[in-house]
């Protein structure tokens, strides 16, 4: 089928491909999907859950028929160092299916079809990169890519059902090499209801409320954000936007960070972009940093020791970061800051940390949870952290690693049909898999542990469904598990598909695929065919 599919896209440009999908109102007449809620940014959401809450194309019930297997591969690195980023999808009703995005480390932003796995476009930013790469230092573009992330975490795959009201057909035809004409990217439409998966979406491109806010003034020829863009920082440090029809530069680059930062995955919310730059790569302080796209201005936080990972944000717009216990003040710490300001508003210290935080609402209230390096899961109310003291957890797990050279690499949470709230995190050492905890109350209780997966990369849950990869090794490829979220138990592997180990990129997920990207810069789709 692989072979098939490879052989037929040959004959067919990029450009006849997208301009036949315009032409017929970029419809798919074997379902929708529903145009809200996408993977778009690390971790799927500003909370980094890791969570899709639905999947008509992915169920633990599903993923054990026989159809549910490789969907494409495809080659994308440039230069044989090239490692890629955790990709994102808006899922928004621009484009259908909206494209994928997903970042070169040398500083390549790739938009691939999320269907084919046919490479649309490539924007290269013409950004020097230092020559010596190390573990902690790699050099080049490090912070993954974003698009605009709603504050109120709704990430939703595939919606199968019938468009309603749905969009209009729109008719035109791009320029060779040029994809969607720009004319027919910026135009609106009238909004339907009921259509793809029942949600009200405006038409044409842009569409309704997103066509206004999608390209306002801005100072300087800067774009406020919108639905159709995709955000990266090129390693010289400055952020560029980009649209998803042509891969063109929608703005001049904005100045952002100081050059060669190893900057984590970014966030964007309302107008302001997130990161955490660590490790002083480059001598850049370690820290927090803010950018607000339509003025310009950056503000940033020094945190003294290093972050670890990307920030994450609640529902009130607070930053949360987690510090290591890298020298420096602040080490072993989570840390509230203003969204605005970047001013510290509380915090917690107490543990070595090893994940970056993730938030999620129980029983009324916002909580914070990240992970040791023992694999203790240590929870905090989210608006007061450790207290008066800035010392106490709500709770604390039991460790779940007897490793000394392991730690969990990040977290994920979700609430089963019955209201039960996991979260779940990678282990080695005595017992190598993902480790499922239940929160009771305030109590972190045991809950499963999967079969053996030898080092085992950060879980996501696709509607029930838990994925987590084998990561592998030089010797030894990388294997993508499929658990069943409420026992662990092992429900599908892909045995020896995947040709190469996973260094550093995190899993994704969109449109009811599941997406690996290998050392070798190879991207891989696991998935149902569903007419593709």
């Amino acid at each position: 089928m692989i072979t098939k599919m490879k052989s037929t896209m040959k004959r067919f440009s990029t450009v006849a491909l997208t301009s036949s999908v315009v032409a017929t109102g970029m419809a798919y007449a074997q379902g929708g999907r529903g145009p809200g809620g996408g993977w778009t940014t690390s971790r799927a959401d500003a909370q980094r859950t890791a969570w899709v809450r639905s999947d008509t194309a992915i169920s633990v019930e599903g993923v054990q028929k026989p159809d549910f297997t490789l969907q494409w591969t495809v080659k994308v690195g440039h230069t044989p160092r090239e490692t890629l980023s955790e990709g994102v999808s808006g899922n928004t009703a621009q484009l259908d299916p909206s494209p994928g995005n997903v970042v070169g480390s040398g500083n390549n932003l790739y938009g691939y079809e999320i269907d084919t796995g046919v490479i649309a476009w490539t924007k290269h930013f013409d950004a020097p990169a230092p020559s010596a790469a190390t573990a902690a230092c790699p050099g080049g573009m490090t912070g993954g890519v974003t698009r605009a992330t709603s504050l109120v975490p709704n990430v939703v795959g595939t919606t199968l059902g019938g468009r309603g009201g749905g969009r209009g057909a729109t008719g035109g035809v791009g320029a060779p090499g040029e994809g969607v004409p720009m004319s027919l990217f910026n135009r609106g439409g009238r909004g339907g209801s009921g259509g793809r998966g029942g949600a009200a979406a405006g038409g044409g491109f842009a569409g309704g409320a997103a066509g206004a806010s999608g390209r306002g003034a801005g100072p300087a020829g800067i774009n406020r954000p919108g639905p159709g863009a995709s955000y990266a920082v090129s390693s010289d440090g400055a952020l560029h936007s980009v649209g998803q029809s042509q891969g063109k530069e929608l703005s001049k680059p904005i100045p952002f960070l100081p050059a060669n930062a190893n900057a984590t995955e970014l966030v964007l919310i309302d107008q302001t972009v997130y990161t955490s730059t660590i490790n002083n790569c480059g001598g850049v302080p370690n820290g927090v940093w803010s950018l607000d796209i339509k003025s310009g201005a950056v503000k940033s936080w020094k945190s003294g020791a290093s972050p670890v990972g990307p920030v994450a944000v609640s529902s009130n717009g607070t930053l949360y970061v987690a510090i290591g216990d890298s020298a420096g003040a602040n080490q072993n710490s989570i840390v509230a800051l203003d969204p605005a300001t970047l001013v510290v508003k509380a915090s917690y210290t107490g543990a070595a940390f090893a994940t970056s935080p993730v938030i999620f609402t129980q029983g009324g209230r916002e909580l914070v949870a990240a992970a040791t390096k023992e694999g203790k899961v240590v929870l905090l109310d989210a608006e007061t952290l450790g207290g008066a003291d800035r010392k106490t957890a709500l709770a604390t797990s039991a460790a779940t690693t007897t490793s000394k050279t392991w730690s969990p690499s990040a977290l994920a949470t979700w609430e089963d049909a019955s209201q039960t709230r996991w979260l779940l995190l990678p282990a080695e050492g005595a017992s190598s898999g993902i480790v499922g905890l239940k929160l009771s109350g305030t109590s972190l209780q045991p809950g499963w542990t999967s079969p053996a997966i030898a080092s085992p990369s950060a879980p996501i849950v696709v509607n029930g469904v838990v994925f987590a990869l084998s990561s592998g090794s030089a010797a030894s490829p990388a294997v993508l598990y499929a658990l069943d979220g409420a026992t662990g138990k092992t429900i599908w592997n892909s045995g020896k598909t995947i040709k190469s180990f996973v260094k550093s990129a995190g899993l994704w997920s969109i449109s009811g695929q599941v997406y690996v990207a290998t050392n070798d810069a190879t991207m891989y789709a696991f998935g149902t065919p569903m007419g593709r």
